[in-house]
């Protein structure tokens, strides 16, 4: 690799500089609020789940399951996450950046976590690109700042005043859609975002 050329992160949705790492530091961070996500009684349940105490929550049609044989009680898979998520993968997170096998270990850590989700909580809505298309669009939208306001708080619970979009407006941190001047400005809820 020539001096100009800067590696990147080897995760597809990221390509973040990482010069001296297998993973950017983002990915790693990333990583660390996907484990440590779940509430102490969330990782209870899961373990309960484990040991055959509780029910998981996952839709999952056993159509081929019959119901007179017996079932095991321990699940060894899920009981072996419990493991991961509590003891395993924590340990890993100081050299995580640096781990050969840490885009191996990144894809295997986040789909545990959703997974585990999945057990705690049930299946996540999925959404199909016309969803995301939609979303995108209503983000790209420009909005006047009363009714940017308002939708930020409705849709996020984040809230933001005029004050603080006029100060970034004049620092250059996000740019009017439309309106010079005097003109009643709009902004884009995707600007104002970043800007947070």
């Amino acid at each position: 690799m020539n001096r100009t050329q800067q590696r990147t992160c080897p995760i597809p949705h990221c390509g973040k500089p990482a010069p001296s790492t297998t993973i950017c530091h983002s990915c790693v961070e990333e990583v660390h609020r996907a484990l440590y996500q779940f509430l102490n009684v969330e990782l209870d349940r899961l373990l309960a789940i484990a040991l055959g105490e509780e029910q998981t929550a996952e839709k999952i049609a056993r159509q081929n399951s019959d119901p007179s044989a017996p079932q095991d009680v321990l699940d060894l898979s899920t009981l072996e996450l419990h493991r991961d998520i509590t003891t395993t993968w924590p340990q890993l997170l100081d050299n995580l950046a640096t781990n050969p096998q840490a885009e191996h270990l990144y894809w295997r850590i986040i789909a545990g976590c959703e997974l585990a989700q999945a057990k705690i909580n049930g299946d996540t809505e999925r959404f199909t690109q016309a969803d995301l298309d939609a979303a995108n669009k209503q983000l790209a939208e420009p909005m006047r700042t009363k009714d940017l306001i308002e939708w930020l708080w409705d849709t996020f619970r984040i809230r933001v005043t005029p004050i603080q979009i006029r100060l970034w407006t004049h620092r250059g941190k996000i740019k009017p859609a439309t309106g010079e001047g005097k003109q009643h400005k709009t902004y884009r809820p995707k600007d104002v975002l970043e800007a947070l």
